[in-house]
């Protein structure tokens, strides 16, 4: 039970807090300011905004600790990279000095429309607000507050842009016969396997001959190739069997015995043998077969 009582001379407040855990305060000369302090005290516990005096965590140790507690050891490296910009460009400029226990619905509120005025995408600010909450899911977790300030906020709505429209972003079949006709060496087939399989970019150029039947004219994706380094499928959805075409398989038979050899035994690597880039797909692969085929970029 909480009570003020004297202690020594002086009005001492005496509570436990949403833990169970006992704090006694020592600092009060009437008994005035002592039971003051008690009702400011039970009312952040019943609203969810008390942190113990002696535990008054800020925001910079907050995304420290998550540094090293969830980005470091529990995310992808893509995902890690976004985690880490956004950090750095957005919440740590608007968040780190302030105390956990002073940041309310209201401040990350403020945050998004601070956001949303120097022009941010809002792609973007809802990617800060869904880090931000899982932030302090984290500091909820360890007890440095009560209660998410950042949970079950809503995302903006995306914003509209004539390049999403599908008619005008995806390449006809007309189109598509052109760019493969007039693709390259090596790129013509990561092309045509891409047009005829549907498999993302990290998924063919991580595609090892291991996961090629082609008896059975079957892929199946079991890695990816994204950001320099292997991993595996994010979702189980993405582990799959897809089927391909019988041209793309007599061209694969074909390619398999040209293929330059690797530690990987990828199916699409460079010239050396080992994982191709991103960009030299693009630069010097796809964009060249586009501008060759007279096709829209």
């Amino acid at each position: 039970m909480a009570c003020v009582r004297k202690r020594e001379g002086r009005w001492v407040v005496d509570y436990r807090d949403h833990t169970g855990r006992r704090h006694i305060e020592k600092r009060f000369k009437t008994r005035k300011e002592a039971e003051h302090r008690l009702r400011t005290i039970q009312q952040d516990i019943d609203q969810g905004s008390y942190e113990a005096p002696t535990g008054a965590r800020r925001f910079d140790e907050l995304a420290d600790a998550f540094e090293i507690g969830h980005i470091a050891v529990q995310l992808r490296a893509t995902t890690a990279r976004d985690y880490r910009t956004n950090l750095r460009l957005h919440l740590l400029p608007f968040f780190t000095c302030r105390k956990l226990r002073s940041i309310t619905r209201n401040t990350v509120d403020q945050f998004r429309r601070h956001l949303l005025e120097k022009g941010t995408g809002r792609r973007t600010v809802n990617k800060c607000i869904t880090l931000l909450a899982g932030m302090f899911v984290f500091a909820v977790e360890r007890d440095w507050i009560v209660r998410n300030p950042a949970a079950r906020f809503k995302k903006l709505p995306a914003e509209s842009d004539p390049r999403d429209d599908v008619d005008e972003s995806i390449l006809s079949p007309a189109e598509i016969r052109l760019l493969v006709n007039a693709a390259e060496g090596r790129w013509r087939l990561i092309i045509l396997a891409a047009v005829t399989t549907g498999l993302r970019e990290g998924e063919l150029l991580g595609l090892r001959w291991q996961d090629v039947s082609l008896s059975r004219r079957r892929i199946h994706v079991r890695q990816q190739y994204t950001d320099g380094r292997f991993s595996k499928p994010k979702t189980k959805a993405s582990r799959r069997a897809v089927d391909m075409p019988t041209v793309l398989a007599h061209e694969l038979r074909a390619w398999k015995l040209a293929c330059p050899k690797g530690p990987e035994d990828l199916v699409f690597p460079n010239g050396a043998g080992n994982p191709e880039s991103h960009g030299n797909l693009l630069s010097r692969g796809y964009y060249p077969a586009l501008r060759r085929a007279g096709v829209r970029r």
